[in-house]
């Protein structure tokens, strides 16, 4: 399993170069990468679960910082894969973190009638 992320803002591509930098892995960004649906994108492979973590954590504590994850199984081709939910597989573990998304999720209310 692969672990990319894909910055939403230039400051987030500088804060996650500044942090991939100071764990040892050198940042480097691949264009026009093919999600499921067709669609490109560019993104930045994190090559573990622990630093996409580390990523995700960043974004919590500093709004300015927007990420999308994606996921690509070694085995199935070249496509990028999922943008809602960061699933983590590694030996002995497997985490289903649901990703945060801004916008309503609450079910619409009825309308009042006159």
């Amino acid at each position: 399993m692969k672990w990319f992320v894909e910055a939403k803002t230039t400051e987030a591509a500088d804060r996650i170069n500044n942090l991939l930098l100071l764990l040892g892995v050198v940042p480097e960004w691949s264009s026009g990468q093919v999600d499921t649906l067709g669609n490109r994108h560019d993104v930045c492979e994190v090559y573990s679960y622990q630093n996409a973590r580390r990523i995700h954590t960043v974004t919590l504590n500093d709004s300015r910082v927007q990420v999308n994850y994606w996921k690509r199984d070694e085995t199935s081709g070249a496509k990028l894969e999922s943008a809602r939910y960061l699933v983590i597989v590694a030996p002995g573990l497997k985490v289903r973190r649901q990703m945060k998304y801004k916008g309503a999720k609450g079910a619409l209310k009825k309308r009042a009638t006159a």
